[in-house]
C-alpha cells in the first residue's frame, strides 16, 4: 500500500457508513473482475499452447483428442474429434462439451468430468450423441485423466457406434431365442424383438403383421408403441402393390421403402393418419419361412422423413430372420401340444405308449406302442417294472418315484413327469409320463393307476438347440457375450463363497484382423474366426469357458488357474496359434493373437473389473507390438 493510501480508520472517518459501503462493494467487483481476467488470461494461454503443442501430432491419431478446463469448456480438439461432434468449420467453437449432447448424456459427462477432476483412476463413460438428416445417433466412449489440482482435463473419444450395434444385436437374439426356448408367447416374443429395433433408433418404432391362413389379408401382431388408431387403420391390410409398405412387401417378398409418407403412392389412404400419428417415413421387409412361404411384414416407422441407411436394411432383414424362426418354432410347438391334447389318456393316447397297474397284484399290462419307444418287441421284459426301473436315467428316478408316491399316497389323483430312458440301442431318450388314480378302497389306498407315455425327444432336442442358440456365438461356435458374462459371475460367487480358490481371465485379440479382411475378403475373415476357435476349444479343459465378445475379441475364463498357471496356458495358446496359419487357396495366411492376462479375484467388486484390467493388460500386449502376452500390473 502506498503511503498515500488513506488507512482503514480514515477512510471510515471521511466517509459517512453508505460510502464506506459502496466503496468495499466496488472493490469486491474489482477483485471478481481482476479473477475473471486472470482465469480468461490462463486459458487463453493453455489454449494457444495446447494448438501450437498438440495440433501437428493428434490430427495423425485415430481417435478424438480433446482439452476442456474445469467448466467443461473445449480448449483443443484435433480433427477426428471434431469430425465426431459433428463441427464441419474445423475450428473448436466457444462451446462446452456437455452442449453437444442431449440431457441424460449431459449429466452422465458432467459426472465423468467430476470423476476426472477428483483424481479418479481411468475413468470412462458412454456418450450418445444425437443424429440428424446427415447422420444416424453415435455411441462415443470417452476417457481421460486430471487430477485435483488440474486446470485442464485430457479426453480421448472413440466411435464405438458399430461395436454397440453388433452387441445389440446379439442381446436381442439371445433375448428372443430365450425366450423361444422357455415357452414364452408368440406376442411377447414379437414385443422384444419390436422393441429391441426400437432401442437401436430414438425415433423408430416397429410392427409386425402376419398373414392369414389364406394369404390375402396382414393383421397386427405386435406393434407395442404405435397409437391405437393407426394400428387400427392398417388391420386386416389387404395383400397386394399399392396397399402400404407392408401390403405390398409381403405381395413381392421384398424390401419396401418409403422416404415421405405423404408423398409415396403406396401410402395414399393412410397419409392422414399416419400425420396424426407422427408417422413420416417407413420401411417394410418381408416375413418368410424356412421354405420360402410368406408368413408376413415387419414394418419400421420414422418420425422424420429420411432413407434408411445400409445398416438399418440389415437390421430389419436379421429381426425378419428372428421373427421369422420365433414363427415357425412357435407354431410347430402349438401343433405338438394340441396333439398331445388329442391324444391324452386310453383311446385320446393310442398313438402313445399306455400303461394299466392294478395295485393289489402289481401286475402292469402295457402297449406295442410302450415297447416301441424302447425300441423293443412287444412282451420283452418278463418283470416290467424291475425292466423300467432298471432304464430310467438315475438323475431322474428319485423324482420319478417321488412324483408316483405322492399318486399313490392320496396327495393327489394324477402326475406328469419327463425324465429320461435308455433304449435298446444304448441311446438315452426324453419319454412324457402321465398317470391317473382310476379307484381306490375305503381307505383311500390305490387299486388301480393306468397312464400314457410319449416319446418327447425330438421336442427335447429342438428346446435344447434353441437354449444353445441363445447362448452361442453362432460363427464361432463359443459362448456368446451373454453366456460368458454368466459364466464370469458365477465363478466370481464361487470365489466369494471360498476365497482359497483361483481363477484367471484372459483377453484376446487376433492380430491385424482387418487387414486379412481387407486384403481376401469378410468370408476368409470368418474363417480364421472359426480356425481360432478350434485352435482354442483344443487348448482348453472342460471347466473352462472361451467366449467371443464381438468381432475378433474372444475371452477366457479358466476355472482354478494361478496366475502362473494361466500365464503357461496363454503363452502355450499363443505358440499353438502362430504355428498354426490359415490355408487360403494354397497360401498360408499368418495367425498371432494377442493376450492380456489378470487374475479373478474375490476382492474385485464387481467381475467386469477383472475383464477390465485384462482388456487394459491386452491394449499393452498390442501397444507393444502385438504376438504376446502381458500380464496385468
Amino acid at each position: 500500500m502506498s503511503d498515500t493510501a488513506p488507512s482503514k480508520a480514515t477512510a471510515i472517518a471521511e466517509h459517512p457508513p453508505d460510502a464506506a459501503q459502496e466503496i468495499a462493494a466496488l472493490r469486491a467487483q474489482l477483485a471478481d473482475a481482476e479473477r475473471q481476467r486472470d482465469e480468461l488470461q490462463a486459458a487463453l494461454e493453455a489454449q494457444e499452447a495446447l494448438a501450437t503443442a498438440q495440433a501437428s501430432h493428434c490430427d495423425r491419431v485415430p481417435s478424438g483428442c480433446l482439452s476442456i478446463d474445469r467448466k467443461g469448456r473445449l480448449l483443443f480438439g484435433n480433427a477426428r474429434a471434431l469430425t465426431l461432434l459433428g463441427i464441419r468449420s474445423g475450428k473448436v467453437p466457444q462451446r462446452t462439451l456437455g452442449s453437444f449432447f442431449a440431457d441424460d448424456a449431459a449429466l452422465t459427462l458432467t459426472r465423468f468430468l467430476a470423476q476426472m477432476f477428483t483424481g479418479a483412476s481411468s475413468p470412462q463413460c458412454e456418450l450418445t450423441l444425437p443424429g440428424n438428416r446427415r447422420r444416424s445417433p453415435r455411441v462415443l466412449l470417452a476417457q481421460g485423466h486430471a487430477g485435483p489440482s488440474s486446470k485442464i482435463a485430457h479426453l480421448s473419444l472413440i466411435d464405438i457406434s458399430d461395436a454397440k450395434r453388433l452387441q445389440q444385436r446379439e442381446r436381442l437374439r439371445s433375448d428372443a431365442l430365450e425366450l423361444l426356448a422357455n415357452g414364452s408367447s408368440l406376442k411377447r416374443i414379437l414385443e422384444t424383438i419390436t422393441l429391441g429395433i426400437e432401442a437401436g433408433d430414438i425415433d423408430a418404432r416397429a410392427c409386425v403383421m402376419l398373414l392369414d391362413p389364406r394369404g390375402e389379408h396382414l393383421s397386427v401382431a405386435a406393434a407395442p408403441r404405435l397409437p391405437a388408431e393407426f394400428l387400427a387403420a392398417i388391420d386386416g391390410l389387404e395383400v397386394g402393390v399399392g396397399q402400404g409398405c407392408c401390403g405390398t412387401a409381403a405381395f413381392t417378398g421384398k424390401c419396401v421403402v418409403v422416404e415421405s409418407v405423404q408423398q409415396h403412392p403406396y401410402c395414399r389412404r393412410w397419409r392422414e393418419v399416419a400425420a396424426a400419428a407422427g408417422i413420416a417415413a417407413s420401411c417394410a421387409q418381408p416375413i418368410t419361412g424356412s421354405n420360402g412361404q410368406m408368413l408376413g411384414a415387419f414394418a419400421v416407422y420414422h418420425d422424420t422423413v429420411r432413407r434408411p441407411s445400409a445398416d438399418d436394411l440389415l437390421r430389419m432383414e436379421e429381426a425378419a430372420q428372428l421373427i421369422s424362426i420365433a414363427i415357425e418354432r412357435h407354431r410347430a410347438r402349438e401343433a405338438l401340444r394340441e396333439s398331445e391334447e388329442r391324444w391324452k389318456f386310453a383311446v385320446e393316447g393310442a398313438g402313445d405308449g399306455i400303461w394299466d397297474w392294478d395295485a393289489r397284484s402289481g401286475n402292469i399290462v402295457v402297449s406295442s406302442r410302450w415297447y416301441e419307444i424302447f425300441g423293443l418287441p412287444a412282451g420283452s421284459f418278463t418283470n416290467v417294472l424291475a425292466e423300467w426301473r432298471r432304464r430310467v436315467h438315475r438323475q431322474d428316478l428319485r423324482q420319478i418315484m417321488a412324483t408316483l408316491q405322492s399318486c399313490l399316497d392320496g396327495r393327489t389323483n394324477s402326475h406328469a413327469i419327463e425324465y429320461r430312458l435308455r433304449a435298446n440301442d444304448g441311446c438315452w431318450r426324453w419319454a412324457l409320463a402321465r398317470g391317473l388314480v382310476v379307484s381306490r378302497d375305503e381307505n383311500g389306498r390305490p387299486l388301480r393307476m393306468i397312464g400314457t407315455q410319449t416319446d418327447i425327444s425330438q421336442r427335447r432336442r429342438m428346446e435344447e438347440e434353441l437354449r444353445a442358440l441363445a447362448t452361442t456365438d453362432d460363427l464361432s461356435g463359443l459362448a456368446n457375450r451373454r453366456r460368458f458374462m454368466e459364466r464370469l459371475e458365477e465363478e466370481h460367487a464361487r470365489l466369494q463363497r471360498d476365497a482359497t480358490l483361483a481363477a484367471a481371465v484372459l483377453m484376446i485379440d487376433i492380430d491385424h484382423f482387418k487387414k486379412v479382411n481387407d486384403r481376401f475378403g469378410h468370408a476368409t475373415g470368418d474363417a480364421m474366426i472359426c480356425h481360432f476357435a478350434d485352435l482354442l476349444r483344443s487348448q482348453l479343459r472342460r471347466l473352462d469357458t472361451a467366449g467371443r465378445l464381438g468381432g475378433e475379441e474372444f475371452a477366457v475364463l479358466l476355472s482354478g488357474a494361478t496366475l502362473a498357471s494361466a500365464h503357461s496356458f496363454a503363452k502355450r495358446l499363443r505358440r499353438v496359434v502362430e504355428d498354426a496359419p490359415l490355408g487360403v487357396k494354397g497360401e498360408k495366411v499368418p495367425l498371432t493373437i494377442s493376450i492380456g492376462l489378470t487374475v479373478l479375484s474375490a476382492e474385485h467388486t464387481h467381475p467386469e473389473n477383472a475383464l477390465a484390467r485384462a482388456d487394459q493388460a491386452l491394449y499393452q500386449a498390442k501397444a507393444g507390438g502385438r504376438n504376446r502376452v502381458v500380464i496385468a500390473p
